[in-house]
């Protein structure tokens, strides 16, 4: 199911050039908060984070069909920046994924 979302507390940009196309702010609360995925970072509004997920994705060697993963470090930053889980639990659930996951594969054998 899919919603659009009118006035977020939080906007998450994983790629910057989403502002060539679209302006991600729009509706953004005045004291909502902005994370982008950025290695030049500049503040576009009143609470901004920065995290150069790509870099931590290039220094972990992690990509996939040659795309970069950084949805993990991304979530991590979210759950830091809203401050409404702790960064154990989004360790352990990503961790209870990937175990999930790995059964799934075993199952197939």
């Amino acid at each position: 199911m899919h919603r659009e979302v009118y006035n977020p507390d939080l906007v998450a940009v994983f790629d910057v050039s989403l502002f060539n196309v679209t302006n991600p702010l729009d509706g953004l609360k005045e004291k909502g908060s902005l994370l982008l995925n950025t290695k030049n970072p500049r503040s576009m509004w009143n609470k901004t984070y920065f995290l150069d997920a790509n870099g931590i994705a290039d220094k972990l060697n992690l990509s996939m069909a040659g795309w970069k993963l950084i949805n993990t470090a991304m979530l991590g930053a979210i759950a830091k920046v809203v401050n409404m889980i702790s960064l154990g639990t989004v360790e352990e659930e990503i961790m209870q994924e990937a175990v999930d996951s790995m059964w799934e594969d075993i199952k197939k054998i």
